[in-house]
């Protein structure tokens, strides 16, 4: 994630927007709800006649006002910005098509605890105040221990609560180093 721009909001310093740039050209102002939830608004998503990147770039402050008036627009709760979110991560690091994304998405919502999981490693680079674990590992455990990016983390999660008597074996043939793997001991 690259900071492109920021700005405080005049009422409140401590509320802070960010223009940043998470994908190869996809952007996002980033910024916190009043209940402490850390949002990200995809550019992309604002319906205006201008380069909104460039209006950001020359004006930092705009982002307030674009904020205020997109989300009097739409109906954007935390949930909705955790699925796009999610979903934009599964569409542009992971590089899938739209059908593929939905399928995983509509796979990881059955559970809520690891899809705020997900959320919060994508935004914050940190699992939370908490660590989700599936069959006695974490998200972060799994990528530790195998070449799992943290889609294919999440997704093996739902695959360890669903079917662990399957997909335990298929995690020891997984491990990278079967020495100081601590495998079971997540």
């Amino acid at each position: 994630m690259e900071v492109i721009a920021s700005c405080s909001d005049l009422l409140d310093d401590t509320c802070e927007y960010q223009l940043i740039l998470r994908y190869q050209d996809r952007y996002y102002i980033r910024f916190e709800l009043d209940s402490g939830f850390i949002a990200e608004l995809p550019v992309s998503e604002i319906p205006t006649g201008k380069d909104v990147v460039k209006l950001i770039k020359d004006k930092p402050d705009e982002m307030i006002r674009i904020v205020n008036a997109f989300r009097k627009k739409g109906d954007w709760t935390e949930t909705s910005y955790i699925q796009s979110t999610i979903v934009d991560c599964l569409l542009y690091s992971g590089d899938m098509p739209i059908k593929q994304a939905s399928k995983i998405w509509s796979k990881l919502s059955r559970y809520d605890d690891l899809v705020q999981e997900m959320y919060n490693m994508i935004v914050e680079g940190t699992p939370g105040f908490r660590s989700v674990k599936a069959a006695g590992f974490t998200a972060a455990k799994l990528m530790e221990m195998t070449q799992m990016t943290i889609i294919g983390a999440y997704l093996f999660m739902v695959a360890l609560r669903e079917e662990p008597q399957k997909a335990l074996p298929q995690l020891k043939d997984m491990i990278i180093d079967k020495e100081t793997a601590n495998y079971g001991e997540a």
